[in-house]
C-alpha cells in the first residue's frame, strides 16, 4: 500500500532550480533507505535502492522540481515506471535542514514506506546534479587559481626585466664614462687653474 500524501505538503510554489537544496550524496540516499528503515524491511528496500539506480542510469526521472519552506525542503519528481511508459509516478519527499530525508511519498504499489524505486532514482537523480555542480565549481576555481597565478608570473616576469634592462643600462653607461671621460675644454681648464692659484 503506497504511503497517503499529508496535507502538510504545499501543492504550488515549486522551481526548478535546485541550487536551494542541502547537499545530496550516495550517504543521503543509504540511510534514508537502508539506515533508517526497520531491520525487517532492510532487505525489502535493498533492493528498490539498486533498481532506483537503474532508473536513473536509464534516464527515467523526467523532472525534478523543489523548495523551502520554513525548515524544511520539499522535493517533487516524476518518474517513469518499469513497464508501462504511458503512465508517471510522481514522488514527494520531504528533506530536513540538513538534507537528509524525512519522510517520502509515492504512488506506485510498491511504495512501501515511501522507499521504492522511484524515489531512490530521484534521489539519485539530486545526487548526480550536486556532482556536476561541485565539478563546475571545482574547475572553475582551478581555472581562476591558473588565471591569476599566470597573471602574477607574467607581472613578476615583467618586473625583473625591466629592473634587470635598467640595471644593465647603468652599468653600461658608466663603464662607458671610466672608459671615456667627459672632455674639458681649455678655456674651464684654464679658468679652473686661475682659481685654484688665487
Amino acid at each position: 500500500m503506497p504511503a497517503t500524501l499529508p496535507s502538510s505538503f504545499p501543492s504550488d510554489g515549486f522551481s526548478e532550480n535546485l541550487s536551494v537544496l542541502p547537499q545530496i550524496n550516495y550517504g543521503t540516499i543509504w540511510r534514508y533507505m537502508i539506515e533508517t528503515c526497520d531491520a525487517k524491511k532492510k532487505l525489502s528496500t535493498a533492493k528498490p535502492l539498486v533498481k532506483g539506480f537503474n532508473f536513473f542510469k536509464s534516464g527515467y526521472v523526467l523532472s525534478i522540481k523543489c523548495q523551502k519552506l520554513n525548515d524544511h525542503f520539499y522535493v517533487k519528481s516524476q518518474v517513469l515506471p518499469s513497464m508501462k511508459k504511458s503512465k508517471l509516478y510522481s514522488c514527494f519527499i520531504v528533506m530536513d535542514a540538513l538534507g537528509q530525508v524525512v519522510k517520502a511519498y509515492d504512488g506506485c504499489p510498491a511504495g512501501i514506506d515511501g522507499r521504492c524505486n522511484h524515489v531512490a532514482a530521484t534521489l539519485f537523480a539530486l545526487e548526480q546534479y550536486f556532482k556536476f555542480r561541485q565539478q563546475e565549481q571545482t574547475q572553475y576555481l582551478v581555472h581562476q587559481n591558473y588565471a591569476n597565478g599566470i597573471f602574477h608570473v607574467s607581472a613578476r616576469l615583467m618586473m625583473y626585466q625591466f629592473l634587470t634592462a635598467s640595471l644593465q643600462n647603468t652599468c653600461m653607461a658608466r663603464l662607458k664614462l671610466k672608459r671615456n671621460p667627459l672632455p674639458v675644454s681649455p678655456h674651464t681648464h684654464k679658468e679652473h687653474q686661475l682659481s685654484m692659484s688665487s
